[in-house]
This record gives C-alpha cells, structure tokens and sequence, in this order.
C-alpha cells in the first residue's frame, strides 16, 4: 500500500510543478529591421475599422521605428494632425537613450482621421508550433507616457477579450494580468493602442511607453503523460504484489 501511495503522490507532485512559460517579450523580442519571429507591429488600414485583421497593415522599417507607409501617411490624417501629418505617430519605436521601447499611437481617432474610422498602432504575435497551452496571459504590462491617456484593446484573432479605457499618465501599472484563454498554433495574441481624444501637437501626449510579456501554461497533452505515467505506475506496483 506505501508503494502504491508513493507512486501517486510522485505524479502529483511531478504535474504540480508544472507552472506557466514566458512565450514572448514584446521588449526582449524587439529587432529593428524586421520582425522578430512571431511578432508583426501593424496599423488597421485606411478605409477599414479595428477588428478585422485582414485589413491590418504592417508598418515598415525606418531607422529604430516601425511606420505607417507612404503614401497612406498622407491619406490616413486630415491637417490638423500633429508634426504636419506625416502619419509616422502611428508607430513603434526604440528609444536608443534608455533602450526601451516606446509604443507610439498618433493623431488616430475617428475624429481627426480622413476616413472617419479610429486608427490603432497594432502590436500581434503568433503562438508558433510547441507553444499551446492554456491561460495565455498579458503579464507585467507597463504602460506610461501618454498625457491624455487611451485605450488598450485585447484581442485573441479578430475576437475582443478585454479593454482597458486610461484617462492619463501614468496608464496603468506593471503586474496587469489580462487572461486570454486557452491557445493553439497559429492564433495571434493582439494587444492595440489608441490615443485618447482630442489629440494635441505635443509628442509627449499621444505616445504610450508599453512593456509586456506573454505566458502560458503548456497544453495539457504534457498532464495528459504525467497521469498516463502515474496510472502505469500503480498497475505496476499492483502486480508485484
């Protein structure tokens, strides 16, 4: 009977210490003159609304920033957008002072953009092949800069999960957590930024210093084996008696 309780309490034990992964670090990934795998930094286009990521467009490499293309940058903002309307608020960008990584989102709202739909700087990754699980979660999110504030949309493919509305600086403090659910290969994990209304000229009002990381919990494909080991060990223990 000790034999057989020692062998269930080791794959007890064994599936306990199992704990959630850190699958992307949107800081640590950063590369400057293409995406790092996994990841795509993208703006929803003009003429389409957030929420469909077959209108989503990549922003393109330019120095340490990532920005809306030309000629959109013209097309997307009307003349009372900031820095003459060059469209390149709407942007990611490395601040090469302190290494950060700054999440810029420009004069995007519907408001003030040519086609009357809000823009979102865009930031998306991809779970790649061995990184299912459950309880994908948004941890340690940092976010500050923004005087006017914004919104933060979560998206798990073209499915909204959560929205966080910030009213100034600082946005909201490290440790959020914003649980996304269970996740395969192949679903892409979304997190956008858009200024808040009205927008102004100062640089410092319209971007967002964000920080984050994504975690899981291995699929359970791995308990699934820890059990099935667990239940085999008994039967061993079982026959030797």
């Amino acid at each position: 009977m000790k034999k057989i309780i020692l062998s269930l309490l080791a794959g007890t034990a064994i599936a306990a210490s199992a704990s959630a992964q850190e699958i992307a670090n949107f800081r640590g990934d950063y590369t400057t003159t293409s995406f790092a795998t996994g990841w795509t930094y993208q703006w929803n286009a003009t003429g389409f609304n957030i929420g469909d990521s077959a209108n989503y467009e990549n922003l393109v490499a330019s120095g340490n920033n990532y920005v809306v293309d030309s000629p959109d940058a013209n097309d997307l903002l009307n003349s009372v957008s900031p820095v003459g309307g060059t469209g390149n608020f709407l942007s990611v960008n490395l601040n090469t002072t302190n290494g950060s990584v700054n999440y810029i989102g420009g004069e995007t709202p519907a408001s003030t953009a040519t086609d009357t739909f809000s823009h979102y700087v865009i930031l998306g990754y991809t779970v790649q092949a061995g990184e299912a699980g459950d309880n994908a979660t948004f941890e340690q999110i940092g976010s500050g800069g923004s005087q006017n504030g914004g919104t933060y949309l979560f998206y798990k493919n073209d499915t909204l999960i959560n929205t966080i509305v910030t009213a100034g600086d600082p946005s909201f403090g490290s440790g959020s957590g914003i649980d996304m659910g269970t996740v395969v290969a192949g679903d892409t994990l979304y997190l956008a930024y858009l200024q808040a209304e009205p927008g102004t000229d100062s640089r410092n009002a319209n971007r967002s210093f964000v920080d984050y990381n994504i975690s899981l919990i291995p699929e359970p494909s791995t308990y699934a084996l820890l059990g099935g080991l667990t239940a085999l060990s008994f039967v061993m223990v079982r026959r030797r008696k």
